[in-house]
């Protein structure tokens, strides 16, 4: 099952931030993104956990920036027709301002962080935020003939590795400090609980 995308969004489980759709790869171009953001075939493979920390972090980025230049999400994440590129284009003909694909790739990573750093100055931890219901963990009876396809086991070891990718610290969730250094957020560690 592909809920296993759900476990990172700081508002809890729904399909406004970690939907990864690409993992469906139903046109060529969706398949593409989803196999070079994720890094393996596995990543156009819906149930398999391969590529999908990749392809989470993505996703978590643009739905950030497209929900801060008013874009509908479905654009940049559904049909695909919006990606960095067009972003950066339309936001440069709209405000005259210039950003790369990769500057706005990088501010949606900062919301992302700032979101996350959010929560935990709030007192959430990783073990209350990166979770899923029980109930995502039983056999779905129309996938892969019955059998579990996510199990506690597997959904820890893809979190270890979207923290991996992330530059979050693998023991608490929380971005580490170099990190923070490399998005210019070394002020958001004050707020953070010691």
């Amino acid at each position: 099952m592909d809920c296993h995308f759900f476990a990172l969004n700081p508002r809890g489980p729904d399909h406004l931030m970690t939907e990864c759709l690409a993992t469906y790869g139903y046109t060529p171009e969706v398949r593409d993104l989803a196999i070079r953001v994720g890094g393996t075939e596995e990543a156009v493979d819906r149930i398999s956990p391969g590529g999908k920390p990749g392809l989470v972090a993505y996703h978590e980025d643009i739905y950030a920036v497209s929900d801060c230049v008013g874009i509908c999400a479905f654009t940049s994440t559904w049909s695909y027709r919006m990606a960095f590129e067009n972003i950066a284009e339309m936001y440069k003909a709209a405000t005259g301002i210039q950003f790369t694909a990769g500057e706005l790739q990088r501010i949606g990573e900062r919301i992302i962080t700032l979101e996350r750093c959010f929560n935990f100055r709030e007192g959430l931890k990783a073990d209350q935020l990166d979770v899923l219901p029980k109930r995502m963990f039983e056999p779905s009876p129309t996938l892969r003939g019955g059998k579990r396809t996510l199990s506690p086991k597997k959904l820890k070891e893809m979190l270890v590795e979207y923290y991996k990718l992330r530059g979050w610290d693998v023991g608490t969730g929380l971005p580490g400090p170099d990190k923070f250094k490399d998005l210019g957020l070394e002020w958001a560690t004050k707020e953070l609980p010691a």
